[in-house]
């Protein structure tokens, strides 16, 4: 893997990530359930600002005609690989089929999309700073991995986790249940945060303590009687949560050590 191929490719990931979890709007995600296909405007509009960050990605790293063809690309197997997720959705709501199976297999068709793109433009050429020290960081393929790292373990793992305890919530559904409104999205974003954190600086046992402290706040409250299924899905979604943490930094650090 040379640098200029995985600077590239964290780059293009980078995007996709803030363009699928970050800058997505709700009215989009709703506009396509309700109109699933290639006539959805939402879906369009979607692919158009992945296509967009993926041109971006590509400054200084082939001609404009090269960034052209990543961009729709990017546009194309985009808007496709979403109706195809859409209507598997469908039948997965029909049939109570596993959601998260099908939002895994979605991200790992546009992975693949992502590096067939930056296998393309990179052709074997090293990387070269597009402003020099002042854009090190962004350039810098060790710098992309640690921060496509965290990116990953912030929304895409909520919600892969999130669909991974559907059944679970679907359970406690009937239940009164009150909280902050999405504290617990932000509570296990910061928890694996942390956790990676922690793990990147060598201090496996801060690890520990994490848990444990988290345990004192969250199960306060769910010590009466009828709580145990609270405490079986909290404890469910926490483990689930640091194994994917876990997952993350062990590739993590297979990818740093082969980096120049």
């Amino acid at each position: 893997m040379t640098g200029f191929f995985s600077a590239l490719l964290f780059r293009l990931c980078i995007g996709h990530i803030l363009a699928d979890f970050f800058l997505q709007k709700r009215s989009w995600v709703d506009e396509r359930r309700l109109k699933r296909g290639l006539r959805s405007g939402a879906l369009w509009k979607h692919s158009a600002l992945h296509a967009l960050f993926s041109g971006i990605a590509c400054l200084g790293s082939t001609d404009p005609r090269g960034m052209a063809a990543v961009a729709l690309a990017v546009l194309a197997s985009h808007a496709v690989i979403d109706v195809l997720k859409s209507a598997a959705n469908a039948r997965a709501e029909a049939t109570n089929g596993p959601a998260w199976l099908i939002f895994a297999a979605d991200q790992a068709l546009h992975f693949g999309v992502l590096v067939a793109c930056a296998v393309a433009v990179s052709g074997g050429r090293s990387a070269e700073p597009l402003f020099g020290r002042a854009v090190l960081l962004v350039t810098d393929p060790r710098a992309g991995a640690v921060l496509f790292a965290y990116l990953l373990l912030s929304r895409p793992a909520g919600f892969f986790i999130g669909e991974l305890t559907r059944a679970w919530r679907e359970q406690l559904r009937s239940e009164d249940i009150h909280g902050l409104e999405n504290a617990g999205l932000w509570i296990g974003i910061l928890e694996r945060w942390l956790l990676l954190t922690f793990l990147l600086l060598g201090n496996p046992g801060a690890v520990g303590f994490l848990i444990a402290a988290k345990s004192v706040f969250r199960f306060g409250s769910l010590t009466g009687s009828g709580e145990l299924r609270k405490t079986e899905y909290i404890l469910i979604g926490t483990m689930a949560s640091v194994l994917f943490s876990l997952i993350v930094w062990i590739g993590l650090n297979g990818v740093l050590r082969r980096l120049p």
